[in-house]
């Protein structure tokens, strides 16, 4: 077979590998979009999340997932409107078909005919006077514990509750105490609400309770008593409302109502926080997109607390065989093994970049030097080339393999009656790489490769000159600049980078500054070390006569 032959053979198996990879919708940083869908199949979406609602007569939480279905323009949306409207007629027309808790003989607080946020009913002096009538007889010291951080005086965000503008804090604490009297709170965000009303009446201060206050008279302002009972049923952690109130920019906006919808039909707040924390540019669109396609996308989301990935050339091309089906074939195993998924894609682009390597080397790289004497550079030269097309493949088409640097939120203020709710701003978290870095560094890699098969084309060249051992060491030593020219296209990248960045042309990025002085060094000490060092050993013994020519072959 002729050698040109070969090479195409090779380059169609290399094509054929590297599409194969392509298609696999395995990512070790991401999860697919085709996957988010494919877990959603067999699980209720809003509008059927919704209809449980109102048939479990939760018609309040019911009425915020209409609104997630609406701004998502799901279908079937108008049905989930009209069984709202029945129930709520219904409802009105039967109330105490749901008196099941302690806020039972307060209508104005639980009534699901008429949505009116709790703090609202609170602040009034007839319904304040017949919520602590059922606090102060609780029998339950937990609730005497929150009741009485109302004696605190010594706050910062919020005045006293025996001071003229202490109706606020007021509301707050009757809120939380009548959730938890009612056990409405989830058992640990209960506990939570315990023991730091127990360490603000123990020190006089009211120290972290009061950014839980704030929050919850948040919620408090917006929410019915039904909503923010579905809610904080589910919710562990008070970090978890604070990081739901930062994406979203306070309850009243849209943001919130999506992550409402998300945290209920998901039953993980929790996870939903911790997720919108990791990403919180990306985050909240990715919890909106799993959304539409229902509970077990969300809930795939939140699990695997990777961003999501879609390439819009692929969603093109897997509309077409084969390409759809090797694509679609692979998605429950997306699903079920992830990360054997994104090895098997990876694994096809190491063999595909062996191919690339096999079908140059064919043409360009002899095997033999004199007719007989093996050319030991060879692999190495194969080697490095398919390293080169693997990293340069697998690097741009892994999807945020780089973090990007997170930027924290705007500050936000929402209004307590007359007062303003500060919510506090994390500081910024600045990654040691980002995507912009990761340029520079592929091209420096690239570069000393390349730099690296040219020297070793260069030592077997040297060795086929048809010279003595004394002729092919002067000419080893001829191209010693070529050798050492790795650390100087090294020096020359820092160099270049340093200015760039101090130009403000390139994000700045010390570590991608100095890997190009990194890689010349490393490129250039596998160079010397395991190839110039061997053959100037062997050139040596050969010319002083020490070994016959024959044995060193």
């Amino acid at each position: 077979m002729s050698q040109k032959l070969q090479s195409v053979l090779w380059t169609a198996a290399g094509f054929l590998l590297l599409v194969a990879a392509l298609f696999i919708p395995g990512h070790f940083r991401a999860l697919d979009l085709k996957s988010v869908q494919y877990a959603a199949k067999g699980t209720p979406n809003v509008v059927s999340a919704g209809m449980n609602l109102v048939n479990l007569e939760q018609v309040s939480a019911a009425r915020l997932f209409f609104k997630t279905a609406q701004m998502l323009k799901l279908p079937d949306t108008e049905v989930l409107e009209t069984a709202i409207n029945n129930a709520s007629r219904n409802l009105s027309q039967r109330p105490s078909a749901i008196l099941s808790d302690a806020a039972a003989p307060i209508p104005e607080l639980w009534s699901p005919a008429v949505q009116k946020p709790v703090i609202d009913s609170l602040l009034q002096r007839e319904t304040q006077k017949k919520v602590m009538a059922i606090l102060l007889s609780s029998p339950r010291p937990g609730v005497r514990e929150i009741l009485n951080t109302r004696n605190l005086t010594n706050l910062v965000q919020f005045a006293p509750v025996d001071s003229v503008a202490g109706q606020p804090l007021d509301a707050a604490i009757s809120l939380i105490a009548l959730l938890s009297q009612s056990d409405r709170l989830a058992p640990r965000l209960r506990d939570e609400f315990e023991t730091l009303s127990y360490q603000a009446n123990t020190n006089a201060a009211a120290g972290d309770l009061e950014d839980v206050w704030v929050d919850m008279l948040a919620l408090g302002q917006n929410l019915d008593w039904n909503q923010l009972a579905e809610l904080l049923r589910r919710t562990e952690r008070t970090r978890t409302i604070h990081t739901l109130l930062e994406n979203a920019g306070g309850v009243t906006t849209d943001k919130f109502t999506i992550l409402y919808t998300a945290a209920l039909i998901s039953e993980r707040p929790g996870l939903l926080a911790e997720y919108l924390e990791k990403f919180p540019r990306s985050g909240y669109a990715d919890v909106e997109t799993a959304l539409r396609s229902g509970k077990g996308a969300v809930v795939e989301l939140l699990l695997t607390k990777k961003p999501i990935y879609f390439s819009r050339w692929r969603l093109k091309m897997i509309e077409y065989d084969p390409f759809g089906l090797l694509f679609y074939s692979m998605i429950p195993s997306s699903i079920s093994a992830p990360l054997a998924t994104a090895l098997l894609r990876w694994t096809l682009f190491l063999a595909a970049g062996l191919c690339y390597a096999r079908a140059i080397g064919t043409l360009a790289l002899p095997w033999h030097l004199d007719g007989e004497k093996l050319d030991t550079t060879r692999i190495a030269q194969e080697a490095t080339i398919a390293a080169c097309i693997f990293v340069v493949a697998a690097v741009t088409t892994e999807p945020f393999l780089m973090p990007d640097q997170i930027k924290p939120p705007s500050a936000k203020t929402g209004s307590v009656l007359s007062g303003v709710i500060p919510i506090k701003i994390p500081k910024a978290k600045t990654p040691v790489m980002t995507n912009a870095s990761l340029t520079p560094l592929l091209i420096f890699f690239v570069l000393q490769a390349l730099l690296y098969i040219w020297s070793l084309a260069k030592l077997a060249e040297v060795r086929r000159q048809p010279v003595g051992a004394r002729i092919k060491l002067r000419l080893l030593e001829n191209e010693d600049h070529l050798f050492d020219a790795g650390l100087y296209l090294g020096f020359a990248g820092t160099v270049i980078s340093l200015i760039l960045v101090s130009l403000g042309v390139i994000a700045q990025s010390i570590m991608a500054a100095y890997a190009s002085t990194s890689f010349g060094i490393i490129f250039v000490s596998i160079l010397k070390i395991c190839h110039i060092r061997p053959l100037r050993r062997e050139l040596i013994l050969e010319s002083e006569g020490e070994v016959p020519a024959e044995q060193l072959a």
